[in-house]
Parts: structure tokens; sequence; C-alpha cells
């Protein structure tokens, strides 16, 4: 609703203010750097108690190489070369919001050429049908693994196979999805 629509406007304004705050001369700001600036900004005075969850990287498109931070959410998804894998190791920390002075961290990783990382929202696994029962991890998982590793394709083939499964069961929360191909 327009609560959650005004903290995720805040949000993104707070991180971009904090990516050109932190910018150092050469290559992109650190995202633990950003989301622990954000979080402290989000903390203050934060009577309602809301929070975001968040996967925040920053990928070098000719090298593949890229920095990550995950604040309270899933962790993202690794397709091409086999099975689709979770990315990691990654530290996984709170979500942002939630209490000041959190220092959060960046774990470096590598996509190797046409390989391609998949981010989306818990409202993606946590999708429901009529009967209540969940989406999934697992049966994220199996869709992915059906999808190959063109972005497009891989977005609207979770976001096809979601909407399926849910058979006009309303949505509970915000379903998102991004897929980043290193193209090599």
């Amino acid at each position: 609703g327009a609560p959650a629509g005004l903290t995720m406007a805040r949000t993104l304004g707070l991180m971009r203010a904090a990516a050109k705050r932190l910018k150092p001369e050469d290559g992109p700001p650190d995202p633990g750097a950003i989301l622990s600036m954000t979080n402290d900004d989000l903390s203050a005075d934060n009577e309602t108690q809301t929070f975001v969850t968040v996967v925040l990287g920053v990928l070098d498109g000719s090298t593949g190489e890229g920095r990550i931070a995950v604040a309270g959410h899933d962790l993202p998804v690794v397709l091409g070369g086999g099975a689709p894998r979770l990315l990691g190791p990654i530290c996984r920390q709170p979500a942002i919001g939630v209490i000041e002075g959190i220092n959060y961290c960046s774990d470096s990783f590598t996509l190797a050429p046409g390989e391609t990382l998949f981010c989306y929202s818990d409202g993606v696994s946590e999708a429901e049908d009529n009967k209540g029962g969940f989406f999934g991890q697992p049966r994220l998982m199996a869709t992915l693994a059906a999808a190959g590793t063109d972005p497009q394709v891989v977005v609207e083939t979770v976001l096809r196979a979601v909407n399926a499964f849910a058979d006009g069961a309303p949505q509970a929360d915000d379903i998102t999805a991004l897929a980043v191909r290193h193209a090599g």
C-alpha cells in the first residue's frame, strides 16, 4: 500500500544519496557501505518499525566481476553452466531500517561469460495458491532450471509460473524479478 510505497521511495533516495557520497574517484562505491549509511538514516526515529530487504550489487559488464550486499533478502541465483545455484558464499545480514549502527559488508562474486544472475523478492517464493500453499524455493529452482539464461526469458518464465501457480489467488506481496547476464 501507500506506506510501503513511501518507504521504498525514501529508501531509494537515501541509497542514491549514499552512493554519491561514498563514490571513490576510481570505481563504484561499496554496496555494504551504501547499505550501512542508508540503514542508519532509515533506522533513526523509526517509530513505525518499517524495514526493507535489499540486494544491492555492482557488476563490471566487461569482466563479470562484482560486489554484492544482501540485507534480509533471499539470495540471488546464478544460472548457466549447470543447475541453478544460490550465489555464495554471501554474508547474510538483517534488513535495513531495523537498528542503527550495523556495519553491512559486501562480498565479491564473478559471473562467467553467459551466466545470468537472478534476483527476486520474497513475493515470488512466498506466492500463495488458493489452497494456502507456497510457490517455494524448490519450485522456483525447477522453474529456473528450465528457463535458460536469457534475462527477459528468465523473468517472463518465472512470472508466468508464479501466476499459473497462484491460479487467481489474491497477491499478498510484491512480486519483483530481475535478471542480468554477463555477455562476456
